[in-house]
């Protein structure tokens, strides 16, 4: 497995690669790259309008009182 591959999740019965891209694209190592989060705490996507590409949003979490966006890992390496 390359050093950037963490694991796996299932979400929402979907088999969702973690990957950490700070390893992946050469970045600054961060406090906390990769955590758990619990399905009650995943939201589906709010309505940005027109004006926000949402195309790499796969769903948004609520962690420690802050919006997370999970993006979709395919799409982002793709791109």
């Amino acid at each position: 497995m390359p050093g950037h591959s963490k694991g796996v999740i299932n979400l929402r019965g979907k088999i969702i690669p973690v990957m950490d891209l700070r390893i992946k694209f050469s970045l600054a190592n961060a406090d906390e790259s990769v955590t758990n989060i619990a399905a009650k705490d995943l939201e589906p996507n709010p309505d940005f309008g027109t004006s926000f590409v949402t195309d790499y949003l796969l769903v948004m979490a609520k962690l420690e009182g802050r919006f997370v966006a999970l993006l979709d890992i395919h799409k982002v390496v793709a791109a």
